[in-house]
């Protein structure tokens, strides 16, 4: 490492003064305190990248942190996030991969999912990550998508299954078993939903957001145009097939709602003219 670099002549001289451990909680205090007038987050850059010049693994930053003496406290570590900095310096693709596998070795099943819970009611930033890590041991189980379906208990939902507060966690853990398949698949979602529902009776439902609330309005959005643009591209239909479709059951008031939301699509995204 140079020493011509302002910040990393300080580091050094924390470094020497301190000890990594220590010069890692100062810096996680300074960033905390409006009272430190200095951007410290260059030094915490130094501080990574001296760690990744080294060689240091996930596991040797998890210990040299003393995060694995704090029990299941884990997430109340203030720590933490600078772990988790590290990791993602070392693989950005495999962040949550990396740091699962060095929980495991500290934690078994059912301490983690105990403790994925209770850090999902934390702040916005651990709510996040210990919902990807959850997906991450899910997925490390080898938990399929109908496996998580029954597991979350939407298999019970029936058509309520789009009100479901856990309906997010299982369309994102769909999408993340789908980055590791060697030809990710676009409509994946919708494709596993229409085993469940038929692609007709799907866009009824999705239709109707009366009801719903929070990330699944925007969520059921989300899915109606990825359904919307299946349709277009894949099953090739446009809004006179569709309607032939809708006519199987012309008593069913939400056929409306589909025909005129997928002719507004259709139109916004180059469908060709009806004659």
């Amino acid at each position: 490492m140079s020493t011509q670099n302002p910040e990393e002549m300080l580091f050094l001289e924390l470094k020497a003064r301190f000890g990594d451990e220590k010069v890692a909680q100062l810096l996680v205090v300074a960033a905390r305190d409006y009272k430190v007038k200095i951007d410290v987050r260059p030094l915490v850059t130094v501080q990574l990248n001296y760690w990744h010049q080294g060689g240091k693994t996930a596991d040797d930053i998890f210990n040299l942190l003393k995060l694995s003496e704090v029990g299941d406290k884990l997430f109340e570590s203030p720590m933490l996030l600078t772990w988790r900095a590290y990791v993602a310096n070392l693989d950005p693709k495999k962040t949550d991969e990396l740091i699962f596998s060095v929980m495991k070795k500290y934690y078994d099943g059912d301490i983690l999912e105990k403790m994925f819970a209770d850090a999902k009611k934390r702040s916005a930033t651990t709510r996040s990550m210990a919902s990807n890590l959850e997906e991450e041991m899910w997925r490390s189980q080898g938990k399929t998508a109908d496996n998580l379906f029954k597991f979350l208990k939407l298999d019970e939902k029936g058509d309520d299954l789009f009100e479901s507060p856990v309906l997010g966690t299982w369309v994102s853990y769909i999408n993340r078993l789908n980055t590791y398949e060697k030809r990710p698949d676009e409509f994946v979602v919708i494709n596993e939903l229409e085993k469940r529902f038929g692609y007709v009776d799907l866009a009824r439902i999705l239709g109707k957001t009366e009801g719903m609330r929070g990330d699944n309005v925007e969520i059921v959005a989300s899915l109606r145009k990825l359904q919307f643009k299946q349709w277009m591209t894949q099953k090739l239909l446009d809004p006179k097939r569709v309607d032939k479709l809708l006519i199987q059951s012309p008593d069913d008031p939400r056929n409306t709602r589909v025909t005129l939301d997928f002719y507004d699509f259709y139109k916004a995204n180059g469908g060709p003219p009806l004659y």
